[in-house]
């Protein structure tokens, strides 16, 4: 269907240009150049003569459909971007009256990793009724806990430095602290942790609670931003969740996401094959796009390193809820944060900082922090969430349920 797809879209180009009495070869870009003009030979490698002749033939042949699919799909040749350049032609009206009256500084074409975010987020927009909550939590307890038990800090016989230095900064950093309290939270609210299957005309919908407690945090790289799972934290000691974050942090930002997302698209489309779900062609359309013609954006800052220091699908595949540390990136409370589907849940942390309350009618500095909270209505009432705050909250007014706990500890 998409090789169908391209050659109505080819052919329509052919008719256009011909129309025109305009060459074929209008329509391709060669190392970024539109060739509206006659090619420098040398440069281009196209041979002269009365037929155009592609790159790598000896002979000169009619320009055809069916050739211009064959250069586009072989691996032998450079693919040339040919539908990008169908953009020039065919646009939205709104879009051509801004270029044709706005001057434009640069054209960026999305990633594929800004194209699955903008897709996703276009579904959860369109698809899921958000109910959001944003609560003020006083976190005090939880920086008196850290700072008391960091003067007390003392060096175990025979550690080294760097475990040292580690557990000091285990507790000047609370983002593993989070995510082990939400882990364990979690398992006491179970109806939050999930995945939603919801077609109303098949069989309405079902929600499956998940016995896994994977949860996805969010990793700013150069590339974009990438949600890294790390999985049943609340059966994990703190040290090892602190350990696991550093490592995917850091495969996060040594991987090419336009080739994480083409593997993790390959993954989603033979489950899709497998299950005869139609909703998966637009991840095929995707994949065969960016395989075929827009090709992979190369960068040699992640191409050198080894594939086991890098992101692979099942480490962003399978989340059962997301935790956003947007506080990290800036002050402020974020009003609503989006539910990635088919996950229910989802909450964002906002900054830590010093704010005046009411303690016993006196007004005292304390540590405060927003937690965001969105929740798909559609899975669950409100009411079967509220439960949520108050777990939270217990661990952060007893931070060492969560600093101390131990594998075969109650959670």
């Amino acid at each position: 269907m998409i090789l169908v797809m391209n050659c109505i879209l080819i052919a329509i180009m052919h008719f256009r240009l011909s129309q025109d009495k305009q060459s074929v070869r209008q329509a391709f870009v060669i190392e970024g150049e539109l060739i509206d003009k006659k090619p420098d030979l040398d440069q281009h490698r196209l041979r002269p003569g009365k037929q155009d002749t592609l790159p790598g033939e000896s002979n000169g042949f009619p320009l055809t459909v069916q050739r211009l699919l064959f250069y586009i799909f072989s691996d032998k040749y450079k693919r040339l971007p040919l539908l990008e350049n169908s953009g020039k032609m065919f646009k939205p009206y709104k879009i051509a009256y801004q270029l044709q009256h706005v001057k434009v500084r640069q054209v960026k074409r999305f990633s594929l990793l800004r194209e699955t975010v903008a897709h996703l987020l276009s579904e959860s927009a369109r698809t899921i009724p958000h109910a959001a909550m944003n609560i003020q939590l006083d976190v005090t307890p939880l920086v008196e806990y850290a700072k008391d038990s960091e003067s007390k800090l003392s060096k175990v016989p025979g550690e080294s430095r760097d475990n040292r230095l580690f557990r000091r900064a285990l507790l000047k950093n609370y983002s593993s602290f989070f995510i082990k309290a939400f882990a364990h939270t979690l398992y006491h609210v179970p109806v939050l942790n999930g995945f939603l299957d919801y077609r109303p005309l098949v069989h309405g919908g079902t929600l499956y609670h998940a016995e896994d407690i994977n949860i996805s945090f969010t990793v700013s790289t150069p590339l974009g931003v990438v949600r890294p799972i790390l999985r049943n934290p609340h059966q994990k000691d703190l040290e090892t969740v602190a350990r696991e974050m550093r490592i995917l942090t850091r495969k996060a930002r040594r991987t090419n996401q336009d080739e994480l997302y083409l593997k993790a698209a390959k993954v989603l489309i033979r489950t899709a094959l497998r299950e005869v779900d139609l909703s998966g062609l637009y991840t095929l359309l995707v994949y065969l796009r960016a395989r075929y013609l827009t090709g992979r954006k190369s960068v040699p800052e992640t191409d050198v390193v080894p594939e086991n220091d890098k992101l692979q699908p099942e480490d962003i595949l399978g989340a059962t809820c997301t935790l956003a540390n947007i506080g990290m990136m800036l002050p402020g409370v974020q009003t609503v944060t989006v539910i990635i589907p088919p996950e229910v849940f989802f909450m964002g942390i906002g900054d830590l900082h010093l704010a005046p309350l009411v303690i016993d009618g006196k007004i005292v500095p304390r540590s405060v922090m927003s937690i965001m909270l969105n929740m798909d209505h559609r899975a669950f009432d409100a009411g079967e969430g509220f439960p949520f705050y108050e777990n939270f909250i217990r661990y952060i007014n007893n931070p060492a349920l969560i600093y101390e706990w131990k594998p075969g500890d109650q959670i």
